[in-house]
């Protein structure tokens, strides 16, 4: 299920995710989810989106690097959000 346009563009606008921004998602175990999200983000308008080959284990075994800590939401960015 997807949640209504308002309560996505709110989300997506307090995350500052614009309709244009890159977006690579990824699981952590396997394909659990990231796929889900993917179809939701297209569905919604968003078209530069990716998911990861391999997962995020994969990535940090190739030596990708990754941040850790607790999610800080980030200062509003302009831009597009008409999703």
């Amino acid at each position: 299920m997807c949640p209504p346009l308002e309560v996505f563009t709110h989300h997506m606008k307090r995350l500052s995710i614009r309709r244009t921004d890159e977006i690579v998602l990824y699981d952590t175990l396997g394909c659990f989810s990231s796929q889900r999200a993917f179809f939701m983000l297209r569905y919604f308008g968003l078209e530069n989106v990716k998911i990861l080959n391999g997962g995020i284990e994969k990535w940090k075994s190739e030596g990708g690097l990754v941040e850790s800590g607790p999610i800080i939401d980030p200062p509003h960015v302009e831009g597009d959000y008409n999703f």
